[in-house]
């Protein structure tokens, strides 16, 4: 009968610590995807912003078209103007500025952790929207857009090693999933924003997405792999590990293991194995061809024609 009730108890536990290492993990997760939100809002800024500044967009064009559900609001502050060239540069910079972004991430990321990566990538996201909302011209909203790129070319990577290190083999494929997801709601919300606001005023709503990122971030632990690659910080490493696992019985021997491949190579050194061993080359190859695949899908047109 003791023997009944001592099962019975540790199941309970069992099922109780279970339910705390998953709430831990999403929580942490819903926090660093407030950046797929963000890069969400910035790829469907696009839609709401070339219309109010389109050169053709005059006033006869607009009333005439009010039967259509053209917002009148939005489209009659026009600060400036831009021509099909212009729009092109607008959205352009915005990728050239995401492709920095990735390139710096894999370097910095490596040396200050995901979480602090994504803090500081916080800080050109929300300096480029400020510069959005504000623009009196041209120039400084491709500013902005620049930076805003930046900011979003490093979150995809940071957002997926982080929730990648941090969660459990049996929840890392859904919660690495919600990614996509939170991106396309914050498409929805700026589209959804866009049509009621000026586009300013949907700038300076999206410019404090950024500021929540750094804010719950900053409350984060850093991943367990990555504190344990920390010389100075391996006690750092179990305490960030109990937080993410809350009580898991197993918690010692994944420690273990995190010890064992704890030995972080320099981002050059990674990058030369990454040319030279052959064992890397499929799936090298297989991402990046599905990232181009993604990327010739058709989805930036999308994103620019939508309005």
């Amino acid at each position: 009968m003791n023997n009944m009730k001592n099962m019975i108890e540790k199941k309970e536990q069992s099922k109780s610590s279970f339910t705390a290492s998953l709430y831990s993990q999403l929580l942490s997760v819903l926090a660093v995807n407030l950046g797929s939100l963000s890069m969400g809002m910035a790829s469907g800024f696009s839609s709401v912003l070339l219309p109010a500044i389109r050169k053709e967009n005059s006033l006869g064009r607009i009333i005439n078209s009010a039967i259509d559900q053209v917002n009148i609001t939005s489209t009659l502050y026009k600060p400036f103007t831009v021509d099909t060239t212009e729009e092109l540069w607008i959205d352009w910079l915005f990728i050239v500025g995401a492709a920095l972004g990735g390139l710096l991430s894999a370097f910095l990321g490596h040396i200050l952790g995901c979480r602090r990566m994504l803090i500081l990538l916080s800080i050109p996201d929300l300096v480029g929207w400020v510069l959005i909302a504000s623009s009196p011209s041209l120039p400084l909203l491709l500013a902005g857009r620049i930076l805003t790129g930046v900011a979003n070319g490093g979150y995809i990577s940071n957002i997926q090693i982080y929730v990648a290190e941090i969660s459990q083999t049996e929840h890392r494929g859904w919660l690495a999933g919600l990614t996509i997801p939170v991106m396309a709601t914050g498409v929805l919300a700026m589209q959804v924003v866009g049509s009621w606001l000026l586009w300013p005023y949907a700038a300076v709503i999206a410019a404090v997405v950024p500021f929540m990122l750094a804010v719950c971030v900053a409350m984060l632990w850093d991943t367990p792999y990555w504190l344990s690659c920390e010389d100075n910080k391996k006690k750092c490493s179990l305490a960030a590990l109990q937080h993410f696992r809350s009580g898991d019985p197993n918690i010692l021997a994944e420690m273990v293991q995190l010890q064992e491949c704890g030995r972080r190579d320099t981002f050059f050194n990674s990058l030369r194995k990454i040319c030279t061993d052959k064992k890397y080359y499929t799936p090298f190859f297989i991402l990046n061809a599905l990232f181009l695949l993604m990327t010739f899908s058709g989805n930036f047109t999308m994103d620019h024609y939508t309005s």
